[in-house]
């Protein structure tokens, strides 16, 4: 609903969440919880200021309701320059694996939650943004696997800070986009660098079209990632996605993508290699 510069949103939610298995190493585990939400928000402007505000109610069958919420606030420095900050928080319900799952489930697992904090500065002209962001954020009850007990567990809290650097627009007919995380992620129950998580990141895409056809890349970068102390470090990886894309008529396009084109071998967590190069072929139907 709008009111004046102002936007209104409100709604509600209903899910049932379920797991059904079955297999030789363990008898059948069917369960469901249902969760119920509801949500509502407030965005708009008045001269330079603009701002928006969010707040959201979960609540999950044989858990207590959980509130959380967002508000931003932007100030427009001159017409291509603006500050903008917000605070946050977050909620988060254990996976139905990870309460009932009968080699690793606990059922006492708590839900996360999080609160975090931004503030940046964004250059917009000419279909191009840039934007600069500090974070911090800080969770509680941070679900991870065990190794004391053999199950997930609420076994730390956790906090991060860093600066994220985006990019995205357009040079002559290309599509660019980049991005770079600087980060700190800390275990804050041993003071060290949180497990499989890296302190840089970073990205750059393009896509061209060239008639009929659009071609795009991306590169990633992950740095390295320290794994439970039993097991070495994770290294460094880059991967090289390509796409290809052939329009056949305005509402049907054949594609062509290859992701890992360098077929890099990397784990996302130790004992886990995931997949090298891989090629994808298919079509794509839309109305524009």
């Amino acid at each position: 609903m709008t009111l004046g510069n102002w936007l209104l949103t409100a709604g509600v939610e209903s899910q049932i969440q379920s797991i059904d298995t079955n297999d030789s190493y363990a008898s059948q585990l069917s369960r469901e919880r249902g969760l119920s939400s509801l949500f509502a928000g407030l965005s708009g402007a008045i001269g330079a200021h603009s701002m928006q505000l969010n707040v959201r109610r979960d609540n999950a069958d044989g858990l207590a309701g959980e509130t959380t919420g967002y508000a931003g606030y932007g100030y427009q420095l001159q017409p291509a320059w603006k500050l903008i900050a917000s605070v946050s928080s977050a909620f988060n319900l254990p996976p139905l694996g990870y309460l009932y799952d009968p080699f690793s489930g606990n059922p006492a697992l708590k839900p996360e939650t999080a609160r975090s904090t931004e503030l940046g500065l964004q250059w917009a002209q000419d279909k191009q943004v840039a934007r600069a962001t500090l974070f911090k954020t800080r969770t509680a009850n941070l679900m991870l696997y065990d190794f004391a007990t053999w199950s997930f567990n609420n076994v730390t809290d956790a906090s991060n800070r860093g600066l994220e650097l985006s990019y995205s627009g357009r040079l002559a007919s290309a599509d660019l986009r980049a991005s770079l995380t600087l980060q700190h992620p800390l275990d804050e129950s041993t003071g060290l660098r949180l497990i499989r998580r890296a302190r840089s990141m970073a990205s750059v895409g393009a896509s061209l079209p060239l008639g009929a056809w659009t071609v795009g890349g991306d590169l990633s970068y992950t740095g390295d990632r320290p794994d439970i102390v039993t097991v070495p470090a994770l290294p460094t990886y880059t991967l090289l996605n390509i796409t290809t894309r052939y329009a056949l008529t305005r509402e049907l396009a054949w594609t062509v993508r290859i992701d890992n084109l360098l077929d890099r071998q990397y784990q996302t967590a130790y004992g886990y290699n995931q997949p090298g190069r891989t090629l994808y072929v298919g079509f794509v139907w839309g109305q524009k």
